[in-house]
């Protein structure tokens, strides 16, 4: 199991974006040494820089002892290995392997560390999955836009941070390194957010550039290790985030006249946002004015909206439970 220290590292992302604690300086550093080597003990060190040619990265582990991560010792997956600078000044687990008392030079293994964390990790995440699984609830289910308030489970879905790894424009889908143990999250574009992506290549570029630190949710759980593939998780964005349904009634109230901003049109409604409200807003068109004869109430309302434009609606329906918020057309503004 994780003790305390390391499950803040785990959950809140320490491993990525957490201050490094100072290592306590024992009074014999070499003791102290021997005995991270006997308890294989995980501990943070900070990453300072590169070495020999790329070969390796250093750390400040304990004392006037400096450590020393070999390419092979940095990660299991290639990326990683490839791009170990990315590494420099981040705060990485490892594990004491050896050590020389007369060049104070510390052989540590992220690699043994980011197993030992995993299994720990797995430990406590998996049986609250199995859960969910046991009790038939299959989070394919609530993949459709606004499904949370139909999942019990919504708020019982594990949060860690995740680091982005890459994207693809392609398929829409995001892949993430969850909480920092070389584990491959991937989510697709219902999972991103609440609002209804209408342009998915430059959400991507602008939210989800490599690199980027963001929360997730762990959905499902994927052990490939019988077929010697990664394991992987499902992950959500989305269900990381404040579910903007819950007192959506205090917020927004029927018969309210709002200004949103037209985001797509659709044969008999348009979408808009309204100021910072996290969820988009289904706005019907106006009937067709007795004095336009030559058109139909649906050809005459998307000629008459324009996205980007401002449009003054009046808010008919505010339903949490339906997953319903629709407003009427009253005026360009």
């Amino acid at each position: 199991m994780l003790n305390g220290e390391l499950k803040e590292f785990i959950y809140n992302g320490a491993a990525i974006i957490g201050q490094l604690k100072e290592n306590s300086v024992a009074v014999d550093l070499e003791a102290e040494l021997i005995r991270r080597i006997k308890d294989r003990e995980v501990f943070v060190v900070k990453v300072s820089g590169m070495r020999n040619e790329e070969d390796s990265v250093t750390a400040k582990v304990i004392g006037d002892y400096m450590g020393i991560i070999p390419k092979a010792q940095v990660s299991n997956r290639m990326y990683v290995r490839n791009n170990m600078d990315e590494l420099i000044g981040q705060n990485v687990p490892v594990i004491v392997k050896s050590f020389d008392p007369n060049s104070k030079i510390v052989q540590l293994s992220r690699v043994d560390a980011i197993r030992e964390l995993r299994e720990g990790f797995l430990g406590e995440i998996l049986p609250t999955l199995e859960e969910i699984n046991a009790d038939g609830i299959n989070y394919k289910k609530y993949l459709t836009k606004h499904a949370e308030g139909s999942d019990p489970y919504y708020d019982k879905y594990p949060i860690v941070k995740a680091k982005v790894i890459n994207y693809d424009v392609n398929s829409n889908r995001v892949y993430v390194n969850v909480a920092g143990l070389d584990i491959i999250g991937n989510m697709n574009i219902a999972m991103f957010d609440y609002r209804f992506i209408y342009n998915p290549e430059k959400y991507l570029e602008e939210f989800m550039k490599p690199n980027t630190v963001i929360d997730v949710a762990l959905l499902a759980y994927y052990d490939n290790s019988k077929d010697k593939m990664p394991s992987t998780f499902v992950v959500s964005r989305r269900h990381a985030l404040p579910n903007p349904w819950q007192g959506i009634e205090t917020k927004i109230r029927v018969g309210d006249i709002i200004v949103v901003n037209a985001l797509e049109k659709k044969d008999s409604h348009f979408f808009g946002s309204y100021d910072n409200f996290p969820l988009d807003i289904k706005c019907y068109y106006p009937e067709i004015p007795d004095k336009v004869t030559n058109d139909n109430d649906e050809k005459y309302g998307r000629r008459l909206i324009t996205p980007g434009k401002e449009y003054k609606v009046k808010v008919e329906i505010v339903n949490a439970h339906n997953k319903l918020l629709t407003a009427s057309y009253i005026s360009e503004l």
